[in-house]
């Protein structure tokens, strides 16, 4: 509706939006200091020189909010920064599996390990989609096709896996972890106990 004796109609005015400034919005321009830390966290040195780099940049940006307020922001983004780097270097790298890798070959082998997790699935029943498609596509490793929906996963610390030769046929201890998909009745598992499967 417009304004009775207005030259103009107040909607037409682009709406006022302030431009993006960080010392408007400091935690913005922490967190992307953090972030870059984590990104620069594999070509730093060492933990220890990560840990007297923080301590000095604290004492740094303390003792410039006190004396000299201006430049007080340079230091406490370097100072994110190197927390950053500290928090990634705190967080261990998602382990590769390489021992068990050379066991994935397609052979059915035994594995023995102990449980360390067990969670219970949803029900869910298989659909036309995914019972038709080839074994190796449902899961890595599953060469033999089970209509029934898993009802189980178990998480295991691998000891060992049978090695199989023409002629041998024996457990090898390995170092690893596997997660295992049980179907039919679940299994009364807890954490600690020890399996040897297929």
């Amino acid at each position: 509706m417009r304004a009775v004796g207005a030259a103009t109609y107040w909607m037409n005015d682009p709406p006022a939006v302030e431009p993006l400034r960080l010392r408007r919005m400091p935690l913005l321009a922490a967190a992307l200091c953090f972030a870059a830390g984590e990104l620069f966290a594999r070509n730093w040195p060492s933990t220890a020189a990560l840990v007297l780099c923080s301590t000095a940049l604290l004492t740094l940006t303390l003792v410039s909010l006190r004396h000299a307020q201006r430049i007080a922001f340079l230091p406490a983004f370097v100072l994110w920064a190197v927390v950053g780097c500290l928090c990634a270097q705190m967080q261990p790298p998602i382990p590769q599996q390489r021992p068990l890798q050379s066991f994935a070959d397609g052979l059915s082998r035994n594995v023995r390990g102990r449980v360390v997790r067990v969670r219970m699935l949803p029900d869910l029943e298989a659909t036309p989609e995914t019972q038709q498609l080839p074994p190796w596509q449902l899961e890595p490793g599953a060469w033999e096709t089970d209509s029934a929906p898993p009802r189980q996963s178990v998480d295991l610390d691998i000891d060992a896996v049978e090695y199989i030769t023409p002629d041998i046929s024996a457990m090898q201890p390995v170092k690893g972890g596997v997660r295992v998909l049980l179907t039919g009745d679940a299994m009364p598992l807890r954490c600690g106990d020890t399996l040897e499967m297929p």
